[in-house]
């Protein structure tokens, strides 16, 4: 079993409400940004919520930069890390160790809303009531406040939106009462889940268990700008990750769940963005599509089962990459003048 090692002793009781779980590596000026707003706008509930920084990189810069916040907030605790260890692994670690009621797994990339945590979220996480709080900021669904008890909608309604860090508040014993033997049988059901693991183990979980979820819809993050663009871009691995591992565990995932699973593909592409133009002109831009892979994930279908309209792939491939670039760049460059403007405005 992996051996975390800490920067510090731990000191944190178990009297917190919720424990903001966050995984990173190799982002130290993301994570400074992230803690200086997060620390200024969550002051008044600090000794309600505690912030573990789970790290795996390269050097200690982000060591030396979590410590220092330490110093002045004893709710921030700070785990390191092996560089090598899979994100997934040091997931499963983060979530078993949780010392809140409640864990919320989210991205340095999304910083949380003080406004909406205050008005949505914690009205519902006082009362303890829930065992998953289902979090999104679009509502394709129409099922804001809705609460479930039945494994199939939630699936079909909410896989989607739990693929992305940041989606759910989990109660501490869905991944802190697991045995070393489920985790196992876990770990290796799921083995190339890549990113999906988490959701994935959720499903698996709730699939013979009772549970009680609530879904709210709200714009519960703040873009982090000091976050990068995701690796899985930037790399090009687009259509593999959330074409071919995401359609690979889907099918992966209990029996229970076989009516909705076609639907829950396409579901993850549409409801997300992935498969706007917007999205895919990024993907051009980045290489993550070109004739060779789209060629390939045509051919073994894995085109057809996360669109329902194959062909807009295809049609990107008629736009030179350099163009698509440029789009992207201008639209990037558009959407900072428009967080400019709603800053000055809101002074």
């Amino acid at each position: 079993m992996f051996k975390e090692n800490r920067a510090m002793k731990d000191e944190c009781s178990d009297n917190y409400l919720l424990e903001i779980v966050l995984p990173t590596y190799n982002r130290p000026e993301a994570l400074k940004h992230y803690l200086r707003i997060y620390k200024k706008t969550f002051e008044g509930f600090l000794s309600k919520i505690l912030l573990s920084v789970h790290d795996s990189s390269l050097n200690d810069d982000t060591e030396k930069i979590v410590i220092s916040f330490m110093l002045e907030n004893r709710n921030i605790r700070y785990v390191k890390y092996p560089t090598d260890i899979r994100l997934d692994d040091k997931v499963f670690e983060a979530l078993q160790a949780v010392k809140a009621e409640y864990c919320w797994l989210c991205s340095d990339g999304c910083i949380p809303s003080y406004k909406s945590f205050c008005k949505d979220i914690y009205p519902i996480l006082k009362k303890k009531k829930y065992d998953i709080l289902y979090l999104s900021q679009q509502d394709p669904y129409n099922t804001n406040l809705k609460e479930y008890r039945d494994q199939i909608p939630f699936f079909k309604e909410c896989f989607w939106g739990m693929t992305g860090y940041g989606g759910s508040i989990l109660r501490r014993h869905i991944y802190g009462n697991i045995t070393e033997g489920e985790r196992e049988r876990v770990k290796t059901r799921y083995s190339e889940a890549s990113a999906f693991l988490y959701p994935c183990y959720i499903y698996d979980y709730i699939c013979s268990r009772n549970f009680f979820a609530v879904h709210i819809c709200s714009e519960f993050y703040d873009n982090n700008v000091e976050k990068k663009t995701s690796s899985w871009m930037v790399s090009g691995s687009a259509l593999y990750i959330w074409g071919e591992v995401l359609c690979k565990v889907i099918d992966l995932l209990p029996t229970l769940y076989d009516d909705e699973k076609s639907f829950v593909k396409k579901s993850v592409w549409t409801n997300t963005g992935l498969s706007s133009w917007r999205r895919l002109l990024a993907m051009r831009s980045y290489g993550c599509l070109n004739a060779k892979r789209i060629i390939k994930y045509y051919k073994n279908g894995i085109l057809n089962q996360i669109s329902d309209n194959p062909l807009r792939f295809a049609m990107m491939l008629l736009i030179p990459k350099s163009v698509a670039g440029i789009c992207r760049k201008l639209y990037q460059s558009r959407k900072r003048m428009s967080q400019d403007n709603e800053s000055i405005n809101a002074c």
